[in-house]
């Protein structure tokens, strides 16, 4: 993950909030049968109509799934490394932690503008808030 992973990932956010869900690339999510799923559910016909907000929650949920894919393979790395690059797994995880970070406000500030109470909505702002939780738990000074 370079430096700028955070800032890689937030712009394919809201190209995939713009474009649709096939603006991710291929990995762990399928990104066609996603974006029906959320239009789908939701009453519409297509991804495009959806009001700007709940493309945005669908396009955070595929992101995050992708970047938890990244996440546990460079956990995986560390392991099987037998905890050698403790540093570079623990920059991996802040990078990780700033794109959670940017979402979570994003999502709250469209929350708010919109004036959005719904609980998938509050259920995925906790979920990446506890995902946030883990690498100060796998970086913390302590384990130095």
């Amino acid at each position: 993950m370079s430096s700028s992973l955070h800032e890689e990932y937030y712009e394919l956010l809201w190209r995939a909030v713009k474009f649709g869900l096939s603006e991710l690339r291929p990995g762990c999510v399928d990104a066609k049968t996603l974006e029906e799923e959320c239009a789908k559910s939701r009453g519409y016909r297509s991804f495009a109509e959806m009001p700007l907000y709940t493309r945005l929650l669908c396009a955070s949920s595929a992101v995050v799934a992708e970047l938890m894919c990244d996440y546990f393979s460079a956990i995986a790395d560390y392991v099987a490394s037998n905890g050698l690059d403790r540093d570079g797994l623990c920059q991996e995880l802040r990078e990780a932690d700033l794109l959670l970070a940017n979402i979570s406000s994003t999502l709250a500030e469209e929350a708010a503008e919109y004036k959005i109470h719904d609980s998938v909505y509050e259920a995925f702002q906790n979920a990446v808030g506890n995902i946030r939780g883990l690498s100060k738990l796998l970086c913390s000074d302590s384990h130095n």
